[in-house]
């Protein structure tokens, strides 16, 4: 995953844009459980009561706030509400740390981009963002309370105001990842309390894990748990109770893979769309974002999702998730060794929109490799396949498929993979996508290397930057799809152009040593690393110290 920018990078960072998210959430502990075991016997459904208490709001069902004080701590923004004797006993100390926790969420959100909570007038004492401090089920909760200045001017309809509440006692671990994930959906709900509740728990786990890696347990709940986008890839992107935590892998693709913008990224910019959106429109405003920022949409942004899973944990190539070892391997549905080979989606069947499998392949000795795929008529598939060299290098292709029948095949030089990938993926925007069905087969030709006759196509492009920033060379690590050839481009913050070189998808990486096109070292500051492939365009920034 992302480890979080240091603060000289945070604070060049602009303020130009703003963020849309709704639904109320809880930071759950998970145990780090081993073997796997399921998160609901831990009573994930009993801790999850921000979640319930956003269904009733928006079933007109309203809470009243937890009684002021009565003790206070005031910061520059919050208000911190706690007591010392009674039931909801804590410590002076614990809500000092509360508060400290609440004023350094303000302003790394701020520094990335994020509108603050709008002010909710008297409530609470005054109009600073509350946080109580009581004893709950869980670690937090954060609820919607009424519509804001914005929703009243019809800047974002379904704003709302909203205030926090926390556990009386937690490690400090737990403290500062609670305080900035329960802060982040108070922020969401200024922009709207009506959008796909999945969305919002990705979001907020994924800048918990963003800013406090170290502490977010999510690495562990994708090992500890079988209810998760590796171990249920089948499952839509994030639909059950469960996968709302563990479906931050898709923020983090998100974010990661389309982190092209100069200065926001994309997570911000869905979340203004959808707050600016009146209404529930969360998967018609990703398409929106990703086609007018990324030369790309959200039927392409589900298959890449499903590519970037089959290369978690073993399978990890560097290139995709930054600590994806870390993560378990996606489940593979079905492993075949010997041809003709073939079969369907058994009891894993795909279910809309995300929701894919894993097929694997191996032994095609000195052949060409032909796959065919037939996916249910009616719905949107998409269907890669990845080749695994035995050099550790790997390539994408999409298999072609038709508009109406969901068909397609594709054949593959065997001979130069030890190891092969069929991934079908359901890309239908809706959530009411049922399990489809689908069938494949398999089989080799006899050798023969060249394959130039055969319609191989790949959409797959992307880059990461390691270190940024840095003080000395810059490794630029690209994926693009095979026998690709594209412009790796390097501009000043004027955007003059100092550094140009072809690149290849054979050699994968490509190490810039400061240099501009003459030779001459170039001064520290902000640059940006420019990819183009396949019709597509990549933009990411780099610091120079």
């Amino acid at each position: 995953m992302r480890k979080k920018l240091n603060l000289l990078l945070l604070l060049i960072i602009p303020w130009t844009f703003f963020a849309h998210t709704n639904n109320l959430i809880e930071r759950n502990g998970h145990s780090k459980l081993s073997p796997k075991v399921t998160l609901q016997k831990e009573g994930i459904k009993e801790k999850c009561g921000t979640i319930q208490a956003l269904i009733d709001f928006q079933k007109g069902i309203r809470r009243p706030r937890p009684t002021s004080g009565p003790k206070y701590i005031y910061t520059t923004h919050f208000i911190i509400h706690f007591d010392t004797i009674g039931n909801d006993a804590t410590t002076r100390a614990f809500a000092e740390t509360a508060a400290v926790h609440a004023e350094l969420s303000w302003s790394e959100l701020t520094a990335l981009g994020w509108m603050m909570p709008p002010p909710d007038g008297s409530n609470g004492g005054d109009s600073r963002y509350d946080i109580y401090i009581r004893r709950i089920s869980g670690y937090g909760l954060c609820y919607p309370e009424s519509p804001s200045i914005y929703a009243i001017t019809g800047l974002y309809p379904a704003s709302h105001t909203s205030y926090v509440v926390i556990n009386v006692s937690m490690s400090w671990g737990d403290l500062r990842a609670t305080v900035i994930h329960e802060f982040h959906h108070g922020i969401q709900f200024g922009y709207s309390v009506a959008e796909w509740t999945g969305f919002y728990e990705n979001t907020s786990t994924f800048i918990e894990d963003y800013f406090y890696d170290y502490v977010n347990y999510l690495q562990s709940m994708l090992r500890s748990t079988n209810e998760d986008p590796l171990d249920q890839p089948y499952q839509p992107i994030c639909l059950s109770y469960i996968n709302e935590y563990t479906g931050a892998l898709w923020a983090h693709f998100l974010d990661e893979y389309y982190d092209a913008s100069v200065d926001t990224r994309p997570l911000l910019r869905i979340w203004v769309l959808c707050g600016l959106h009146d209404g529930t429109y969360t998967f018609e405003d990703i398409d929106s974002i990703l086609r007018l920022y990324y030369s790309s949409d959200l039927k392409k942004a589900l298959g890449h999702y499903a590519i970037w899973r089959a290369f978690c944990g073993t399978v990890n190539d560097g290139r995709h998730y930054i600590e994806g070892t870390s993560y378990g391997d996606i489940q593979i549905l079905r492993s075949h060794s010997s041809y003709p080979a073939s079969g369907n989606e058994g009891t894993s069947a795909p279910i809309g929109p995300g929701g894919c499998n894993v097929i694997s392949f191996t032994n095609f000795g000195n052949n060409r490799v032909t796959l065919n795929f037939d996916g249910q008529n009616g719905y949107d598939w998409a269907c890669y396949v990845i080749g695994f060299c035995p050099d550790g290098n790997s390539y994408e292709y999409r298999i072609v498929l038709h508009p109406t029948q969901a068909s397609g095949s594709i054949t593959i030089p065997g001979v130069e993979f030890n190891k092969i990938f069929l991934i079908p993926v359901v890309t239908t925007f809706s959530a009411a996508t049922p399990g489809l069905t689908y069938t494949y087969s398999v089989t080799l030709s006899s050798a023969n290397k060249n394959i130039e006759s055969e319609e191989l196509i790949g959409d797959y492009v992307g880059f990461f930057i390691s270190p940024n920033p840095t003080k000395n060379n810059l490794r630029i690590n690209y994926f693009l799809p095979h026998n690709t050839k594209a412009n790796l481009k390097i501009y000043n913050a004027n955007g003059q152009l100092i550094k140009s070189s072809e690149i290849k998808s054979s050699d994968n990486t490509y190490i810039w040593n400061r240099t501009d096109n003459l030779g001459i070292k170039v001064p520290n500051g902000i640059y940006f690393v420019e990819l183009k492939a396949e019709n597509k365009t990549i933009k990411k920034k780099i610091l120079l110290m």
